[in-house]
């Protein structure tokens, strides 16, 4: 059978990850071993047992690359039938699973928006292959494809997403469903739903995407052309011009790197995170960043560096507010010359399903935004962030429902202050986080002293201005990409006497 993959699934963005000589499927002793996705390990799924149990013990993202079923696609491009007969096979299985074999309130990925979006476009192109109708029992497919959509809708129906990435696929399943059924009217007003959402999704003079999540950009533009193509490719025109953003977000993503190349990890973004050869080509001149910068503060981004460009530095208004967002407002990413990256976001994402993804890496500790109440995340009524005329330094106040923080940050060649302002009844503390390969140790010679040592050499003095603050200084995780992490030294200021004002100043000694 020669196959070649329509528009109903050529979206489906890691599709073009796979080699053409990929083993997707290898028959095993005892079972199957699937690679579900390019970038992961192949996934052993046994003849006997119950298929949900198995999958239940694996990996969330593996689980949800799995049943998604795009991994079908390039074993029927291959065009062998023994293989394409094991995986509808497969295919079957996962549609007859019972409500009543799922763990009640358990989060398995069967029903995860991703997984279900995706597989229900792969479920329509094996129904449109009539190549394939001797192989599949279209009857079943067709009751689980009814079954799936309905789940759609409740996702379409909600508020939710209305922030993440992931609404697009919602809209862009419902479209692919009616396109499938004939229904002119129905694909016309999801033609409008994802011609709006994209305008939602990426901001267009920027070309930053509004998840609050640098790595992000490129993911939201990636997915955003392939469902434009995808729907052009059904005939029907969306009016987005792809190159162009993607040229500006190119330019904007050049302005908020630092001189070294590093990105922020903001939200969702590895920590170590470096502009690639071809993005370096939209460098933009020194004298269009200012510009550049102001554009980004829109989007909760505050760029600014010292007047001798020695220190550089971000400042985040960012709480969360989209799905791939973090618990961040004022947290302040540090870069100096000659010692590179100095604070950090600990970045992300984590696995999917480990507490620390929540409890670290999103919460307000894994940024040195101001906790307190022992809770990972605050809501807060108001943020107010300004810039200073020559971008050297930015003051910010964060009004809690409960409280307040207030933070200036000040750029000097030869270091920086960070005075922070406490409007609190509860005991409070703040994570600064440092990069992986620096040292922090306490002064022996001074209470209010700390030493930061790079192991190329540098050498930072922190010093605190308040006797009344407690220090601890831990060891803690850097998020470098999925499952993966460093680790890196974390100061840990706390009290509970309701002090009012400190400040932190960083003076480069070598």
């Amino acid at each position: 059978m020669e196959y070649n993959p329509s528009p109903y699934v050529t979206w489906i963005k890691h599709l073009s990850d796979y080699r053409s000589d990929s083993d997707v499927l290898v028959e095993k002793d005892g079972g199957l071993e699937i690679l579900v996705h390019p970038s992961h390990k192949p996934l052993f799924v046994p003849h006997t047992g119950s298929l949900y149990e198995v999958i239940d013990k694996e990996d969330k993202t593996v689980q949800l690359y799995f049943y998604s079923l795009a991994w079908i696609i390039p074993i029927l491009t291959q065009s062998d039938e023994e293989k394409i007969s094991a995986a509808l096979g497969l295919v079957e299985n996962i549609v007859d699973i019972a409500p009543e074999e799922e763990r009640s309130g358990a989060w398995n990925m069967l029903w995860d928006d991703h997984a279900v979006c995706e597989r229900l476009c792969v479920i329509i192109e094996l129904l449109s292959n009539t190549q394939l109708f001797v192989s599949i029992n279209k009857d079943k497919l067709e009751r689980h494809l009814g079954k799936t959509y309905i789940f759609i809708e409740e996702l379409v129906a909600s508020d939710r997403w209305l922030n993440n990435n992931h609404r697009l696929f919602h809209f862009l399943a419902s479209f692919v469903y009616h396109h499938y059924k004939n229904d002119s009217e129905k694909v016309e007003e999801f033609v409008g739903h994802i011609s709006g959402f994209c305008h939602d999704l990426i901001d267009a003079e920027t070309g930053f995407a509004r998840e609050q999540c640098i790595s992000y950009c490129f993911f939201d533009i990636n997915v955003v052309e392939k469902v434009v193509n995808t729907v052009s490719g059904l005939s029907t025109y969306i009016g987005f011009d792809v190159d162009e953003i993607y040229e500006k977000l190119l330019h904007h993503v050049n302005a908020i790197a630092f001189p070294d190349d590093s990105l922020p990890a903001c939200g969702d973004t590895p920590y170590g995170l470096k502009l690639s050869s071809f993005q370096k080509k939209y460098a933009i001149v020194d004298s269009l960043l200012h510009e550049h910068w102001i554009r980004l503060e829109k989007l909760g981004y505050y760029r600014g560096e010292s007047e001798g460009k020695n220190v550089h530095f971000l400042m985040l208004s960012h709480n969360g507010e989209s799905g791939h967002g973090h618990y961040s407002p004022l947290h302040v990413d540090v870069w100096l010359s000659n010692f590179g990256p100095i604070l950090v976001d600990c970045g992300g994402p984590y696995k999917y399903g480990d507490k620390e993804r929540y409890n670290w890496f999103r919460a307000s500790r894994g940024h040195n935004a101001i906790s307190f109440g022992n809770k990972d995340s605050h809501e807060i009524e108001n943020i107010n962030i300004s810039t200073g005329s020559k971008r050297n330094c930015v003051l910010g106040f964060v009004k809690y429902t409960d409280g307040g923080h207030g933070r200036k940050f000040e750029a000097h060649d030869e270091g920086f202050i960070i005075n922070d302002f406490v409007f609190l009844e509860d005991e409070w503390c703040v994570y600064y986080n440092f990069a992986p390969g620096l040292s922090l140790s306490l002064s022996s010679e001074n209470n209010n002293e700390l030493i930061l040592e790079s192991d190329k050499g540098g050498l930072v003095i922190i010093r605190c201005s308040s006797d009344d603050i407690c220090f601890n200084v831990e060891m803690t995780k850097r998020c470098i990409g999925h499952s993966k992490f460093d680790y890196g030294p974390t100061l840990v200021l706390s009290s509970s006497s309701r002090v009012s004002f400190y400040s932190l100043r960083f003076d480069v000694i070598s």
